[in-house]
């Protein structure tokens, strides 16, 4: 019979019910729910694609004002790639290896979508202060062209 401090520290997984070492279980900071998923369950539920789109749904929402059928339109329209550089999303998701949805790009002053961008041109966008005259400037630049 194994020792009352380690009974202690075994708690049980309400997904599958098996009993497990605490250090099999996240920790949580919410009292008001002590019962919760091992590590093993929570990683299943969170690589679900149902689950990745539902948060994806809600995350785009409280962001962009915009709903999954937006989203998935805009998808659609743009064959699932980047309207840049009209290539997949290639980043991985570190923790479950997936890829990453298409970033929602917008304009930062009208709050207005202009498409489904990948991580990598969104980023350009982004670090270019989505301003045309840095992108002339670094076109011509690319081209040889003297500044």
């Amino acid at each position: 019979m194994p020792a009352a401090n380690q009974l202690e520290q075994a708690k049980l997984c309400n997904r599958c019910d098996a009993v497990k070492p605490a250090s099999e279980f996240y920790a949580r900071h919410d009292t008001r729910r002590p019962k919760g998923p091992c590590k093993e369950c929570r990683l299943t539920e969170l690589k679900s694609p149902a689950n990745r789109r539902k948060n994806a749904d809600s995350k785009r929402r409280q962001a962009y004002g915009i709903t999954q059928a937006q989203y998935d339109r805009l998808y659609f329209e743009q064959a699932g790639l980047c309207a840049i550089c009209r290539q997949p999303e290639t980043r991985l998701h570190g923790r479950y290896g997936v890829p990453f949805n298409l970033g929602v790009d917008h304009n930062h002053t009208t709050g207005s979508i202009r498409g489904l961008l990948c991580n990598t041109c969104n980023r350009a966008l982004g670090l270019m202060g989505d301003d045309p005259s840095i992108f002339e400037a670094a076109l011509r630049y690319l081209l040889g062209a003297p500044s």
